[in-house]
């Protein structure tokens, strides 16, 4: 079902309609659920080939392959902040990170320090395939990006 897709009824295209905003606030549930940029319509065909690749993955390796493989390792991915920085960033810094990236979410995450000397100053935050970037470096590349 998940690789041949199924017809979108009225009500399932009403529901997805109605939560277009929460689906659009994170990359992967957009990618997936937003196809072409919007909701699915009524009767339109609505395949999700990455599911029935975990489902594939799931029935070759067994648990094992959701808890200790590639579902896992993208789980936890979702599940984390990796923070980069250039100077020193504090505990209390990284727990406001992880209140934030948790409330954004809903779901919890946790926030991992990496030092990035490139950066020269400031953060860059991802969560999955989410980036937030306010580094001194990431700021020049997008103003030599206007030129």
């Amino acid at each position: 079902l998940a690789e041949e897709g199924f017809g979108v009824s009225e009500r399932i295209a009403d529901e997805w309609a109605d939560n277009q905003k929460i689906l659009a606030e994170d990359a992967e549930s957009r990618r997936v659920y937003l196809p072409g940029g919007r909701p699915p319509r009524p009767y339109d065909l609505f395949r999700n080939p990455g599911l029935a690749r975990a489902f594939r993955l799931l029935q070759r390796e067994g648990r094992d392959g959701f808890y200790r493989g590639a579902i896992g390792q993208a789980m936890v991915a979702r599940s984390r902040a990796l923070v980069e920085h250039a100077g020193a960033v504090g505990e209390a810094t990284l727990s406001a990170i992880a209140t934030a990236m948790t409330k954004k979410y809903s779901r919890p995450i946790a926030a991992l320090a990496r030092p990035n000397a490139g950066l020269l100053a400031g953060l860059r935050i991802r969560v999955g395939d989410d980036l937030y970037e306010s580094s001194v470096a990431g700021q020049l590349a997008a103003l030599a990006a206007t030129v």
